[in-house]
């Protein structure tokens, strides 16, 4: 690998051409890892953080979050310039990219100056790691703040390198890393690591200005957020009489809980087992880097003076950061009262965001006779005192966005957090104790294996949890943009909690917002959609819409249902026909007509409408290959013909490994122009297919293929 580099880095020439390239690929596998992902999946900070952005871009949205506003300032231009959600999705993961890609030429610039000797070849090898981290392939299909935060604190650790030019780099350094502040409360660690260098630049040359400047700019961006743009843009985003949302649990808060033992001990642990997680998930490299900053900065204050510029001190500033965000995390978290949370002992997507530089730097200084066997002992140290000190039962749900890169849960999903800890520190020692190219190879070979989770992960919520109605879809073919729609103010009862939050980013560009069904009546001229059946309605009042999924009916008035064009209009949930009449008024519903099915068809020939055998043996028609949830369903084929013989029905899912009927067509069934067959899924299903088998004497026409639940008519 090291001769391959510098070969293709020979000359001054050929190292840039080199890194123009890898830069390339690096923003081009991002937007690949993104592009399957077609929405969000996280109904509270994600749709929190396009809610934000959405109201900043003009829209009208009712959905005030305490989630942080910076990053949505930065994706608000979105809104602005496309008016749909799909387009403004696909800007969200392309901005999540870029950022990476920006945050990867920022760390080149800090990294060359740190080895301004080393070879180009050893600087891109660092790079490609700490840009191949798996936290950032997963983290750019999400809204999450992560890819705006390691560009901002990457910008301003440059900026900083560059303070010796002037006041305005030093205003530009404090303006970003106080923005950081604005995406998410943890930019507080970038402030401290921010005074901590600068103080200390200060007290080397005399710089108190800067210090005072840098101080000044920082605390003045944090008040304004707290204190104006925050609570500004919240109000804006609550009707009257109405509360924001708030993620915050309610429990004691950090004043009451610091007389308490329990929490110290809490706060002890949670913080070790943390740094454990982050060392044993960047493969020890964060840990390399520290030592090598340490040393580097212990130097500089033996000799009195630093000899190589700015360095020594931008050291202090990540090291301050990292360690900061890690005891945020661990008190942030030691507040919180559900303690079932697995992931919350091994929480990374807090401190995770300053370690990029890091990891490059680790990975430089981790071959030039840095202290393997004092971190490796470190290490298992604190393992051993975790495993057998906390005494604290961790068990429960884990979410697994927050461990992205930990990689023995990749490999061990199955077991408990006292073991992932115990093979990680060992993995972690077995990897510094290799050659480098075996080690990166290693290292490459577990990023894969977590991104391969990642990823599943993320498949899993969308395809259930996060799945956005057919509703979304009916809304958007039948009524015009800015059109008011109401969802009930009460409480539900029954179906999906965060459902008003999902559709509070779909309908950016609908007057969306609460009503009670009373102001809906008078005030607003649109659909009104609740989670609660609604009994005894007004006459001019109808229900023309639902979802089993989410439990939302929508309900609209007699003078409103007249104006609407219900063009023939169907997807894989439901459909309207061309005389628009209700054919199919549930999401778990499927409608699949003679044109659909011949996508699916290995045999048939569509004619007129229907799908048609031909003499030949085999699938007239399979698919559609869908997510559906447990449940009694009833499956309606409108089909005729004059010969039913070889004809088979049956459903099958997981591809094929779950078999759910056989049904044998007869010729009674094609006289009378249908056929149905009734049937339970015990649970949740993927690649659930319908298939009819024909042979060459069977004579059927099939028009369409209906799926509902065995409740409906």
């Amino acid at each position: 690998m090291k001769i391959f580099l510098d070969r293709m880095t020979e000359g001054e020439s050929g190292g840039k051409r080199l890194h123009v390239y890898l830069g390339v690929f690096l923003f081009a596998l991002y937007v690949l890892c993104a592009v399957p992902f077609s929405g969000p999946a996280y109904l509270s900070d994600e749709i929190g953080y396009l809610t934000k952005a959405a109201a900043l871009g003009g829209s009208d949205v009712d959905y005030a979050t305490s989630w942080f506003g910076g990053y949505s300032i930065l994706i608000a231009p979105l809104f602005l310039i496309f008016d749909n959600y799909e387009m403004v999705w696909r800007g969200v993961q392309f901005f999540n990219a870029l950022m990476f890609f920006g945050s990867f030429l920022l760390t080149r610039k800090i990294l060359k100056s740190f080895f301004p000797g080393e070879h180009e070849g050893e600087i891109l090898l660092a790079l490609s790691v700490a840009a191949l981290y798996p936290s950032w392939l997963v983290l750019t299909a999400y809204s999450f703040t992560t890819p705006a935060i390691v560009f901002c604190f990457c910008l301003s650790l440059y900026m900083f390198t560059r303070i010796e030019k002037g006041l305005l780099f030093v205003c530009v350094s404090s303006l970003v890393v106080g923005f950081i502040y604005w995406i998410h409360p943890t930019g507080l660690a970038a402030i401290f690591g921010a005074w901590a260098s600068y103080f200390l630049y200060a007290r080397r040359n005399g710089q108190w200005g800067y210090f005072l400047v840098c101080t000044v700019i920082t605390i003045l961006m944090v008040l304004a957020y707290q204190f104006v743009f925050h609570p500004g843009l919240n109000l804006a985003m609550t009707p009257v009489g109405y509360a924001q949302d708030s993620h915050y649990t309610e429990g004691k808060s950090l004043s009451e809980r610091l007389i308490e033992l329990d929490f110290y001990k809490n706060f002890g642990f949670k913080l070790i087992s943390q740094t454990l997680a982050l060392l044993i998930s960047s493969f020890g490299l964060v840990g390399a880097a520290f030592f090598y900053l340490f040393l580097k900065f212990r130097k500089s204050v033996r000799l009195s003076e630093g000899d190589e510029g700015v360095l020594d001190i931008l050291g202090v500033w990540l090291m301050v950061t990292c360690l900061a965000a890690l005891g945020m995390g661990a008190a942030s978290l030691s507040l919180q009262p559900d303690v079932e949370r697995t992931d919350i002992w091994i929480y990374g997507r807090y401190s995770e965001p300053f370690i990029y530089p890091m990891l490059a730097i680790g990975l430089v200084s981790a071959y030039r006779g840095f202290n393997k066997k004092l971190l490796c002992v470190l290490a298992v140290i604190m393992a051993v005192f975790f495993i057998y000190g906390s005494n604290v039962e961790i068990k429960g749900f884990n979410n697994l966005v927050n461990i992205s890169s930990f990689w023995p849960y990749a490999l061990f999903p199955e077991k408990d957090v006292n073991f992932w800890l115990g093979v990680g520190v060992g993995g972690v020692c077995c990897i510094l104790y290799l050659p480098r190219n075996f080690a990166v190879v290693l290292a490459l070979f577990l990023s894969i294996a977590c991104f391969q989770f990642g990823i599943s992960w993320h498949f899993n919520i969308l395809s259930k949890h996060s799945k956005p109605d057919a509703l979304v879809n009916f809304i958007y073919e039948n009524f015009e943009e800015n059109t008011c729609v109401a969802f009930d103010d009460r409480k539900s009862s029954q179906g999906q909690s965060e459902r008003r939050n999902l559709l509070a980013f779909y309908l950016f560009n609908y007057n969306f917002r609460r009503y009670s069904f009373n102001d809906w009546f008078l005030n607003c001229n649109g659909i009104f959609l609740s989670q609660e059946e609604l009994f005894a309605l007004p006459s001019d009042v109808k229900k023309i819409a639902g979802s089993n999924r989410s439990g939302i009916s929508v309900y609209a008035k007699n003078e409103d249902i007249k104006k609407l064009d219900f063009a023939a209009f169907f997807d894989s949930d439901y459909f309207y026909d061309s005389k628009g009449e209700l054919s199919c008024l549930h999401v778990s519903c499927l409608y699949l007509p003679a044109n659909r099915l011949a996508d699916f068809s290995g045999v048939g020939e569509l004619s007129g409408g229907r799908l048609l055998s031909v003499g030949t043996a085999g699938v007239l028609f399979h698919g559609p290959y869908v997510s559906w949830d447990k449940g009694s369903y009833r499956i309606e084929i409108s089909l005729n013909g004059s010969d039913a013989t070889g004809a088979r029905l049956d459903a099958t899912s997981e591809a094929g490994k779950n078999l759910h009927f056989v049904k044998k067509i007869t010729n009674e069934e094609l006289n009378q122009g249908h056929a149905y067959v009734s049937f339970t899924l015990d649970e949740d299903v993927n690649a659930f297919e319908v298939r009819l088998f024909v042979d060459e004497h069977s004579k059927i026409a099939v028009q369409s293929v209906r799926l509902v639940p065995e409740a409906l008519p």
